[in-house]
Formats: C-alpha cells, sequence, structure tokens
C-alpha cells in the first residue's frame, strides 16, 4: 500500500515522501504575495474570504457555491443595464421562460455588449461545465479525476498556479530538484477565488478593469 501524503510538497524522486507544510498558514501567506504582486487593485483579504468559503466545502459544494456567486455578480450586472420596466418586468427576466433563465444566456450577453472579455467569458463557462457536471454527479464528483484536471488546466487563470508555487519554492527556499505539488482541488479555490474578484472588478467598471 501506497503510504498516505498529506503535505503540500512531494519529491519528484521520491513521489510518496512529503515535505511537511502546514497547508493553511503556507496557502494563506502565499496568497497575499501573489495577489499582491500580480494584481494592482486587488484586496487580498476578500479573495482569502472567498478562498476559505470554499475550502470549507467538500468538492461538489465547492463549484455549486462558486457558479452560485458568479451567477448573483451575472445578475446583478444585468439588473443594473435594464433601464425600464417594474421589478416585476425585470423578475421575469430571469424566469424560467425568460431570456436570461440560463448562465449560458447571461454570459453571452453580457460579452456581445462589452460586458465581459472573453478570457473570463472563456473562464466561467469552464466553471459552469464544472457545476453541470457536480449537479449530476451528487455522489461520485472529485477533482482527482483527469477529466477535471484537464478542465482546471484550461483555466485562463492557470498560469498563476505556476507562479504561486515559484513564490512557495522561494520561501521555503527549495532546491531545483524539488517540485511544488498542488491538488486540483487547491488549484480550483485559488483561481476561483481570484476570478470572482476580478468578474466583480470587470462587471463594475463595465469590462475595462
Amino acid at each position: 500500500m501506497k503510504p498516505h501524503v498529506s503535505g503540500l510538497f512531494q519529491h519528484p524522486r521520491c513521489p510518496y515522501v512529503s515535505i511537511e507544510v502546514m497547508r493553511k498558514i503556507k496557502i494563506g501567506r502565499s496568497l497575499f504575495d501573489i495577489h499582491r504582486l500580480s494584481f494592482d487593485g486587488i484586496d487580498s483579504k476578500q479573495v482569502a474570504t472567498i478562498f476559505h468559503e470554499l475550502e470549507a466545502q467538500n468538492d461538489r459544494n465547492a463549484v455549486i457555491v462558486a457558479t452560485s456567486i458568479i451567477d448573483d455578480i451575472l445578475n446583478s450586472r444585468i439588473r443594473s443595464l435594464v433601464k425600464c420596466g417594474s421589478p416585476k418586468d425585470h423578475n421575469a427576466l430571469f424566469a424560467d421562460n425568460g431570456p436570461f433563465a440560463s448562465m449560458y444566456c447571461k454570459i453571452e450577453w453580457l460579452y456581445c455588449i462589452g460586458e465581459l472579455p472573453s478570457s473570463i467569458r472563456k473562464d466561467i463557462h469552464i466553471i459552469r461545465k464544472l457545476r453541470n457536471d457536480a449537479a449530476h454527479k451528487w455522489h461520485n464528483f472529485d477533482f482527482s479525476n483527469e477529466i477535471y484536471s484537464k478542465l482546471l488546466k484550461r483555466i485562463s487563470l492557470y498560469r498563476l498556479i505556476d507562479s504561486f508555487k515559484e513564490i512557495v519554492k522561494k520561501e521555503e527556499q527549495l532546491s531545483s530538484e524539488d517540485y511544488v505539488w498542488m491538488e486540483n482541488r487547491t488549484c480550483f479555490d485559488h483561481m476561483v477565488s481570484l476570478l470572482i474578484i476580478l468578474l466583480s472588478k470587470e462587471i463594475t467598471n463595465g469590462g475595462k478593469a
């Protein structure tokens, strides 16, 4: 039987021997560094709040919660763009037979009127795909699945994972032979936390953040 790996790092020559690191402390510290260095105007505390909310969930619920937050942001922006009609009329837009009944329609409409950049549009669609799978696989949704690993790597913000690993590597003063490992679930929590804040800024600034 293979030993259980509980640390943040694994050595390539001995993949089942881990360097024990307190995961939450290390992630919390590096989360602040990578956002401060890479994104001006991003509040690292807001990102950390969302991260810890997702971290507290199981894989399936983390996807559902993240998608719900994103959907609320899209709804708020669409409502802010509607200039005529009563609140009842506005609510009808999101009813089952309304034009914004689906998340897909909200994403595409906001993109077509210049409210969403193409990269964020693509990323949200990937998360929407994950949400659809999670909704239909309530007892068997697991980020360790290779299918989801490939989907995560298609998210634009995945490039930040390598930057994150380099920061951790420098902080731990690891050698060039050491490999920083991060599980898919942690990658998801990091990327989506930042995506939600970036989406909020894009929406607030009309797609020009």
